[in-house]
């Protein structure tokens, strides 16, 4: 959890995605499926990682685009930028990266990820039933060159031995 990557997704199903996926594992960490894309959903899919996982590692930075949900768009300058979900992750002691513009392969895990809920996620009754299928039983081969490994099983060998 040294890394995560946030991003926002206008899905067909007309609801706003957003995510919060581990660089190392792909595990989806935090997610939610919500009617309007907004700093205070950003804020709340972030808690959802401190929640979870803060007591085993913060999560060191988090890489995003200059989204408005993010109030990263907004920038003086010097290129350096305000806001309230920066304000707030910070309070963590995560270190928030906007990636360069016009360059979304450098979040290219999760945007990768909203592809895959584009396809599957009609699939499942609900959002978490989806994520458990792609954290837990789907193999990712950028894991396991053989395709044998989840992200949850990546996320949990990844972490440094003291943490489990």
């Amino acid at each position: 959890m040294t890394a995560g990557h946030i991003d926002w997704h206008d899905s067909s199903n007309g609801k706003g995605v957003c995510a919060i996926v581990d660089d190392s594992s792909r595990k989806i960490l935090s997610y939610g499926e919500f009617d309007s894309q907004n700093t205070e959903n950003s804020k709340k899919v972030f808690k959802m990682v401190v929640d979870r996982f803060w007591n085993i590692h913060p999560l060191g930075e988090l890489i995003m685009d200059h989204g408005s949900a993010f109030g990263a768009h907004r920038t003086d300058e010097r290129g350096d930028w305000d806001g309230k979900f920066k304000e707030y992750i910070e309070g963590y002691g995560t270190k928030p990266i906007r990636i360069r513009v016009n360059h979304p392969q450098s979040n290219g895990k999760i945007e990768k990820w909203f592809d895959l809920y584009e396809l599957y996620r009609d699939e499942f009754s609900t959002f978490d039933e989806f994520i458990h299928w792609y954290n837990c039983v789907r193999t990712h081969e950028s894991l396991d060159p053989k395709g044998l490994k989840t992200p949850e099983e990546a996320f949990w060998e990844r972490l440094p031995e003291r943490r489990i």
